[in-house]
């Protein structure tokens, strides 16, 4: 359990470095004058190297210890993180962003897998994954709350150099922690095991990641796209720090209290609250873009959705594959996947634009796009998901 307990600690240290970039990065670029276009591709490669990363390590690696990549990973991270603060140009911004990609798709993933092993009577995989959760969420809300008063009063590089410190921390704490291969062990064929996969069909796993994408697309609009949407609106860099430390804090709010909606994960009562929560937390960010009174509930009912969505894609992935590590990549490169978002909403805004349509409405744009996106998705996997309940629970039981 204490090595529980220190990967509980290096989760959070990693996040709170990911909240400290995730809020600076646009802010930084803002500075540079970097317009819309180029903010969607920049905040896009991040996700992009994230999802390369998350598949070409998992097969480079697949038969090396996770805490060696883990270290790996760390490093790479605050070496970008430098860099970051350093940039100024488009193509700095972007490969610096892309190199920590590939630095988290090192670490979250394998960290994950690591974590698993050391499950055990009485440490259950469910309780595991609370731990884990919970850390990256925490460290992250606090991050992006503090990254947020450091661009606002000091600069966006103050926020970078706070995260490399952050990331030198964590290196300390998974030093000690063994190396273990479990999570690259085939899952055995007990009975037990193929009623597990024979439950978490191929439809069932497909269902979990639409949700995931459909989060993740909306997290990352708001956190790499809404900056400039916040600043039409006289909206400031530590308030975009308070919306995703609130989103992050809903999503920790979730988190503890999993006991209560892990039962029915694979149920479409949930698939459709996550999908009717993001249509209106998007539209909500289109048409009420001033009103903090509207905006700091609706992230925190994203954080809400998306510790539900997160916890239907990490069991799904994880049930449905032969070893927990590849489970683990495939959620994770689903994740880097669902950041892709911004790419496609810079060049949304920038094709409004040039139609005619007025500054608001192509600043609103990619969220209304987003709320037809989710609707659509939902409508697929209400069709995906059985109403045979013995086949599409993701956990057998309580646990």
């Amino acid at each position: 359990m204490f090595s529980v307990w220190l990967m509980t600690f290096s989760v959070i240290c990693y996040g709170a470095g990911n909240g400290l970039v995730c809020v600076a990065i646009p802010q930084a670029c803002l500075k540079a004058g970097i317009g819309s276009r180029d903010l969607g591709i920049i905040g896009a490669m991040l996700p992009l190297g994230y999802a390369l990363a998350c598949v070409g390590l998992g097969r480079i690696f697949r038969n090396i210890p996770g805490k060696y990549v883990v270290i790996g990973g760390i490093l790479l991270g605050a070496g970008s993180m430098l860099w970051m603060a350093c940039a100024r140009l488009v193509a700095e911004f972007a490969v610096a962003q892309a190199l920590y990609g590939i630095a988290a798709g090192a670490f979250w993933p394998f960290t994950s897998a690591w974590m698993l092993d050391f499950e055990a009577p009485g440490i259950v995989k469910t309780r595991i994954l609370r731990f884990y959760n919970v850390g990256w969420t925490s460290g992250t809300g606090l991050g992006a709350y503090v990254g947020g008063w450091l661009c606002e009063n000091i600069a966006p590089a103050a926020s970078f150099y706070a995260a490399v410190g952050v990331l030198a921390l964590n290196l300390l704490l998974v030093l000690p922690v063994a190396a273990t291969r479990h999570s690259l062990e085939e899952i055995p064929g007990t009975p037990a095991t193929r009623a597990t996969l024979l439950r978490v069909r191929f439809s069932v796993f497909v269902a979990a990641v639409l949700a995931n994408l459909c989060v993740l697309g909306t997290r990352t609009i708001i956190s790499v796209n809404f900056p400039e949407l916040n600043l039409f609106v006289a909206g400031n860099a530590e308030r975009m720090g308070r919306f995703m430390a609130g989103g992050l804090a809903g999503q920790l709010a979730a988190f503890l209290c999993g006991r209560l909606y892990e039962p029915l994960l694979g149920m479409r009562r949930l698939y459709v609250f996550i999908g009717v929560s993001l249509i209106a937390i998007n539209l909500s960010f289109a048409f009420c873009s001033e009103s903090d009174a509207v905006l700091l509930p609706a992230v925190l009912l994203l954080g809400f959705t998306a510790a539900v969505a997160f916890q239907k894609g990490i069991l799904a992935a994880t049930q449905h594959f032969r070893t927990v590590r590849t489970g683990t990549t495939v959620h994770e490169m689903v994740i880097g996947v669902g950041g892709l978002s911004p790419l496609a909403a810079g060049a949304l805004i920038e094709a409004c634009r040039k139609g005619g349509s007025g500054e608001l409405s192509a600043l609103r744009s990619p969220f209304i796009a987003m709320s037809l996106l989710c609707a659509l998705a939902l409508a697929v996997q209400i069709l995906l998901v059985t109403r045979r309940k013995s086949e599409r629970a993701l956990l057998a039981g309580p646990n």
